[in-house]
């Protein structure tokens, strides 16, 4: 552990999940592999439906046409899966609403995490000392990974409603849950900007899990706005486990 700024006395410590608190790198390649193969056999695709830029260039297309939709991941693949079956398939082949239900079958198999038992045992250390609270963009389902019952509040971002990180909207509604200062939050996360920059123009303290859970990931040298710690592991935070 490494402090470059005084750490305040805080209330609650937010998570960012994916990297954070378990290894996504694999498990999310593997699930968009896994889901790209159950399109192309639920719905007799073409070659195309397994080019990871055909979806890409759908996605791109969208956001720039709606640029709220990259608040939203579930909503975004949603949308993505319905301009890419309907231009493969007709029009008349597959509805909205399907595509919603397919992207819960996604974030099911994206949930295949298994998180530690040493990591569970640090959250709720931590738990008896601290509200904890997830902040994250991403669309894991923290029920199937076995952390529902660890955090408070499990904050994502939302369709013209809250924007992702680095914005301060998530930031800003754990504050107003809690009535509390930006300065009563200790954020944890591996990314430089989503979670560091975007936590420390939020005013709070942050805590930089260097190049990730997995060591796989960017690290201190992206930062591009100074962490009150930089963590070597996410077992450094026993450090504030009073008594």
């Amino acid at each position: 552990m490494r402090c470059f700024k005084h750490i305040e006395p805080f209330e609650v410590i937010s998570f960012d999940l994916d990297d954070t608190l378990y290894d996504n790198t694999v498990v999310i390649a593997k699930a968009e592999h896994e889901f790209a193969s159950f399109l192309c056999q639920n719905f007799n695709l073409d070659s195309k439906a397994n080019d990871p830029s055909f979806w890409s260039a759908i996605k791109d297309k969208l956001i720039i046409q709606d640029a709220y939709l990259e608040d939203d991941v579930s909503l975004l693949r949603a949308h993505v899966l319905y301009q890419g079956l309907t231009s493969l398939k007709g029009s008349s082949y597959v509805s909205f609403e399907n595509c919603k239900e397919l992207v819960t079958h996604f974030i099911n198999i994206r949930s295949n995490v298994t998180v530690s038992k040493e990591v569970i045992e640090l959250l709720a250390k931590l738990g008896q000392h601290y509200i904890l609270v997830a902040i994250s963009n991403g669309n894991v389902d923290i029920k199937k990974i076995g952390l529902a019952d660890i955090f408070a509040y499990d904050l994502r971002p939302s369709y013209k409603i809250h924007r992702k990180k680095p914005y301060s909207d998530l930031f800003e509604q754990a504050k107003s849950i809690y009535n509390i200062s930006s300065k009563q939050i200790l954020h944890v996360g591996d990314d430089p900007i989503t979670d560091v920059q975007g936590s420390v123009l939020a005013n709070c303290q942050c805590a930089f899990l260097d190049k990730g859970y997995a060591k796989k990931l960017k690290g201190q040298e992206s930062l591009m706005q100074v962490p009150h710690l930089i963590l070597d592991s996410i077992f450094e935070l026993r450090y504030f486990i009073h008594g």
